[in-house]
């Protein structure tokens, strides 16, 4: 079912025009990017008599920064972050929700202004997005899971089993949880909490209900700004005084972490987000240090079909093989599309990942699912070599979500694409088989908990 969630997410997707701007308390503060998503935020009042540097002193000072600074006053380090050739520090303000350079930070007048940051980038197009997809600023929602608004708890809601997966992962985060799409099922307390009426569904991934949202009063709703209808709603939300964040669509890791700086951010717990960032992006690196560069000619397929949706390039799945060393033979069409079989054999792939629903748990269970595949399919050096890999039941969902558990995925992948070098790694782990299902954890060796 997942994997039919992202085929119909691209077929009925929407642009993203016409959205209600609505009035909200906006907080006052500074955001500090230290490049790499690094960065902390801090609340606080801009007095008339701050400059630019001025502000950035009162942060350092609040939050126990070193800061070091030129002879003519420009800015050498914060917090041992060191300026360099092509990322120094500079002062951004914002200017139509977008950051504006600001060049001469010592007669910049603080007090005008509501939202800054000091950032170590090249240009103001790498500093840490001050907006979620549909302009809305996210630091107004919360601090530390207490509502801005009500004072109390903040109570969310969540409109993808991705964005579920991102708010549970922040410790603590499921209990800000009173709503979730039907297809939102991981972590498992999510289900339990659903059965005994914690958590309301309040729709599909791609029809979310006007007024189940509204029946149980969220404080914020969490929507994937990759769905035309969710944007929609996000707008229709937000006139009847209920605050939204919208996230990136999913394309790439960069657009995850963007996502789960969001959302931690919009929870209150930028610092957080910090880390989970940090922390994914080293688990992928490992992986993909240890794959190398294999060029590997890879076939992503939603399904055993004839002729399959697949994963083109602007996808996280392409994303994912490219960055592990691979080479995606259907990234010369943007997004997720459905292959005509014929182009299948004359791609050359490889090897061949397939992500279904249905469970294969057995070898006898594989050979039929080879059995019955195209002929085709047959033709590909994927199959002559026998590199078909199957991701089934939770291992597809993995695979087809893309939140924090995408280091999970990304280390499969690199497991199949090059399974000598994670041999000669740990000859002693056991070998990743042609098919995972459920028990897809007894192959990860580079996550959180083994390191």
């Amino acid at each position: 079912m997942i994997s039919v969630i992202i085929i119909a997410a691209i077929c009925i997707a929407l642009p993203i025009t016409g959205l209600t701007k609505v009035s909200q308390d906006q907080s006052h503060g500074l955001l500090i990017d230290f490049g790499y998503w690094n960065a902390s935020w801090t609340e606080m009042t801009f007095t008339d008599e701050m400059t630019g540097y001025g502000v950035l002193e009162t942060a350092c000072d609040m939050r126990g920064y070193s800061l070091q600074r030129d002879t003519d006053g420009s800015v050498i380090s914060v917090d041992g972050k060191m300026a360099l050739k092509d990322m120094p520090w500079r002062l951004y303000k914002l200017v139509d929700n977008a950051w504006s350079q600001v060049d001469d930070p010592s007669a910049f007048h603080a007090a005008d202004e509501q939202f800054l940051c000091w950032a170590r980038a090249n240009s103001a197009s790498t500093v840490i997005t001050p907006t979620d997809s549909t302009d809305h600023q996210y630091f107004s929602y919360a601090d530390k899971g207490i509502s801005k608004h009500t004072g109390q708890k903040i109570k969310v809601v969540s409109l993808a089993p991705s964005i579920t997966e991102t708010i549970c992962a922040l410790e603590g985060g499921i209990d800000y949880i009173i709503g979730t799409d039907v297809y939102s099922d991981y972590p498992a307390e999510i289900t339990k909490r659903k059965q005994q009426g914690l958590i309301a569904d309040t729709g599909g991934y791609t029809d979310p209900s006007y007024e189940l949202i509204v029946k149980i009063n969220p404080d914020l709703v969490f929507c994937d700004g990759g769905v035309g209808q969710q944007i929609t709603i996000a707008d229709k939300l937000r006139k009847s005084g209920i605050s939204c964040c919208v996230l990136s669509d999913s394309t790439s890791i960069d657009a995850l972490y963007e996502n789960i700086w969001l959302t931690y951010c919009s929870l209150g717990f930028p610092d957080s987000a910090t880390g989970e960032i940090q922390e994914i992006g080293r688990i992928i690196d490992d992986v993909a240090g240890i794959a190398g560069e294999t060029l590997t000619r890879t076939f992503v397929a939603l399904s055993t079909d004839p002729s399959p949706w697949t994963a083109g390039s602007d996808t996280y799945i392409d994303d994912i093989i490219g960055t592990l060393g691979g080479n995606n033979v259907f990234n010369d069409k943007p997004s997720w599309y459905m292959v005509v079989k014929e182009t299948i054999r004359m791609k050359d792939p490889g090897l061949i990942i397939i992500m279904m629903v249905d469970k294969i748990t057995t070898e006898e269970e594989y050979q039929r699912a080879l059995d019955r595949m195209d002929p085709v399919w047959k033709e590909t050096p994927a199959f002559q070599d026998g590199r078909v890999y199957f991701f089934t039941g939770e291992a597809n969902n993995v695979l087809s979500r893309p939140g924090p558990r995408l280091c999970e995925a990304a280390e499969l992948i690199a497991q199949v694409m090059n399974p000598e070098a994670f041999h000669d790694d740990d000859p002693s782990a056991p070998v990743l088989p042609h098919y995972v299902h459920d028990n897809y954890r007894d192959y990860l060796r580079y996550q959180e908990e083994q390191a």
